[in-house]
């Protein structure tokens, strides 16, 4: 079985690169308690820019040691999910979900409760736990 993480969307990515002391404080604990943090390979496209808060980002949550791929089953769920919902724009937050349920237990860090709640409503087999930043 997978081990559990924290997975974070966009908005808990920009929190912790802008220094959030309740996104880090989060973070803090997940280490401790020995957990992992997980980025979904498509928040790295909401959360990339041209501008400097990019490298930010990227040095804030370390894309090599944390980056989730999304494989084609991980799509496809999300896309389920995404039409039983009616929440069509929310395609990155279905994919963190998606991907958070790869790991069962987890914690997702999320500036958007309600879509994530309701995707991880979807996924009541994965024990997953939603946190605001």
């Amino acid at each position: 079985m997978a081990r559990s993480r924290l997975i974070l969307d966009s908005g808990a990515v920009s929190a912790i690169s802008e220094g959030d002391a309740r996104a880090l404080t989060w973070a803090k604990r997940a280490t401790e308690r020995g957990m992992l943090i997980g980025v979904p390979a498509p928040v790295f496209a909401e959360t990339s820019t041209a501008h400097g808060l990019a490298a930010t980002i990227h040095r804030a949550v370390r894309p090599k040691d944390t980056v989730l791929s999304t494989t084609l089953d991980i799509a496809v769920e999300a896309g389920v999910m995404r039409y039983r919902t009616r929440k069509t724009h929310a395609t990155v937050d279905a994919i963190v979900v998606a991907t958070a349920a790869r790991y069962p237990g987890s914690i997702i860090l999320t500036s958007d409760l309600k879509d994530i709640i309701t995707f991880a409503l979807e996924r009541p087999d994965s024990r997953l736990t939603v946190r605001s930043v």
